[in-house]
């Protein structure tokens, strides 16, 4: 049995989301290779409720656009 991978919380100044409803973000919640929540920080975070996350400032002063891989 594998263990969950661990939850990064990735912050960015801009997050481009191209949904009409919420059209960008401040961060990005992933799992593995898995996004499993896109918003502003706190919204992010409180969707994880009592989940531990590291947070990744790395992209905290770009823009992120969506890509495929």
């Amino acid at each position: 049995m594998s263990a969950t991978p661990a939850v990064r919380v990735v912050i960015a100044d801009t997050i481009v989301t191209l949904d009409e409803a919420q059209p960008t973000a401040t961060a990005v919640a992933v799992r593995g290779d898995r996004i499993i929540a896109v918003g502003q920080f706190d919204d992010v975070v409180a969707t994880l409720g009592d989940e531990e996350f590291e947070i990744d400032r790395s992209l905290e002063e770009r823009i992120v656009l969506p890509g495929l891989i």
